[in-house]
């Protein structure tokens, strides 16, 4: 993935979270978007996914490894969030 495709997909993905983690949160999960700071995005994501409890489809979990991969970022963060299929 590229840069700009990794910009891209990391820009999106907070819209698909958007009713499983709380507004300030997600407020939080935008900002960082916004700023490009991706990594940041995904760690307050998956927090706030966490806390909640919320699942995750096996789609959105490769969606999201995909982006830590293509930033050199480790994935065993995922292991901790529910998926289903």
């Amino acid at each position: 993935m590229d840069d700009k495709e990794l910009a891209r997909r990391a820009y999106e993905l907070p819209g698909r979270f958007a009713d499983r983690i709380s507004p300030k949160t997600f407020e939080h999960v935008q900002g960082a978007a916004r700023g490009g700071e991706w990594d940041e995005e995904i760690d307050i994501l998956l927090a706030g996914l966490q806390k909640g409890d919320s699942a995750i489809s096996a789609e959105e979990r490769d969606e999201i490894k995909a982006l830590l991969d293509a930033m050199g970022e480790p994935s065993d963060r995922l292991d901790q969030l529910t998926v289903t299929d």
